[in-house]
């Protein structure tokens, strides 16, 4: 991974590498950047109310990114206008960017014993973790955030 950690998420790193990949218009990079507080505060305020009536042991608590702002526009894509920009075409994106693989989760594929017996379930959730193979004593996991050096460690 040839990138730095506090920076793989920046709104700018983010919206330049959709740019690039063809997928956003500079304009509307633009236009994301400069509505990115007030669109992360409105998220924010929407995650805390469906939160109020979850228990606390369940609550997801990852914290909102630049990616959360993008597929909240429910733009299309440049390359594509038929297609929405979606999180999943961000990840993957973001995923060559970092050369790293993409791993897009099948539950009906998922090993059942790797993913309960590997990483506790409160850390899992916390973190966003999933657990989708080990091998040689290395645990493969799937993750939103792959700088995440708490998970890494």
């Amino acid at each position: 991974m040839a990138t730095n950690p506090q920076s793989a998420f920046r709104p700018e790193v983010v919206c330049q590498v959709l740019i690039k990949s063809a997928l956003l218009t500079k304009a509307s990079a633009k236009e994301i950047l400069r509505k990115k507080d007030s669109l992360l505060e409105k998220l924010e305020q929407v995650r805390r109310s469906k939160n109020r009536n979850t228990p606390a042991g369940e609550r997801i608590s990852n914290p909102l990114t630049i990616i959360d702002v993008i597929v909240s526009l429910k733009l299309n894509r440049l390359d594509n206008p038929g297609l929405p920009l979606d999180e999943e075409t961000i990840y993957q994106t973001m995923a060559r960017h970092w050369n790293i693989p993409f791993y897009k989760i099948d539950p009906l594929k998922l090993d059942l014993n790797v993913v309960t017996s590997t990483i506790p379930r409160i850390f899992a959730m916390k973190h966003l973790v999933v657990p989708v193979d080990i091998a040689d004593g290395l645990v493969t996991v799937a993750m939103p955030d792959p700088f995440n050096l708490e998970v890494l460690d």
